[in-house]
């Protein structure tokens, strides 16, 4: 419906439609902290503040918070939120990636390999789910739910990631803090 969601790292959070800006209440009442935003494809704005005291995972009404109970904890440095071109809102947290849509989870995968530090969460056409990190690469999440990291060892020009995005040739941008923006190739080899 062209909102524009805005989330920031001291715990604010925005709507902007058309030229009015309006600030949301934090989702805990007295709560504090950066808090990381996605929408699904039936327009559901879904807010992650993951770990702490006082963690939350819940979708805006128009009127106020519904908490969501997504069945797991939500660590703080293995916990991130992203939405897909598909319309789904993806929830990462340590060894468990969720699907969301209209406020329910639709798939659950289990993840058999380690991340750190995810700085933000990017699916692709593949169904594979990208996680830049803050200082430790690139992650990406295979369907069967293997882990590929990728560092400066693989030819990153930087290990500090901030996101990935996927253009319409499938091509997949990997922007870097400190390192610019890089092209990612796969190599496969055909027999």
């Amino acid at each position: 419906d062209g909102t524009l969601w805005v989330t920031t790292f001291d715990g604010k959070l925005y709507q902007v439609r058309g030229r009015e800006f309006s600030e949301l209440p934090y989702p805990l009442p007295g709560g504090t902290g950066g808090t990381v935003g996605a929408t699904d494809s039936a327009g559901k704005f879904y807010v992650l503040k993951p770990g702490g005291d006082d963690p939350y995972f819940g979708t805006w009404t128009g009127g106020g918070w519904a908490p969501l109970d997504p069945g797991m904890p939500l660590e703080s440095e293995a916990s991130m939120l992203g939405s897909s071109a598909a319309g789904a809102v993806w929830l990462l947290s340590g060894s468990v990636l969720q699907e969301w849509s209209d406020g329910r989870k639709v798939q659950e995968r289990r993840i058999s390999g380690q991340h750190q530090g995810a700085w933000s969460l990017h699916p692709d056409s593949d169904g594979r789910i990208w996680v830049p990190s803050f200082e430790s690469g690139l992650y990406r999440i295979e369907l069967d739910g293997a882990i590929t990291h990728f560092s400066t060892t693989h030819g990153l020009a930087y290990n500090s990631v901030r996101f990935v995005f996927e253009d319409r040739q499938r091509n997949r941008w990997i922007g870097l803090s400190g390192g610019g923006l890089m092209r990612f190739f796969e190599r496969r080899v055909l027999m």
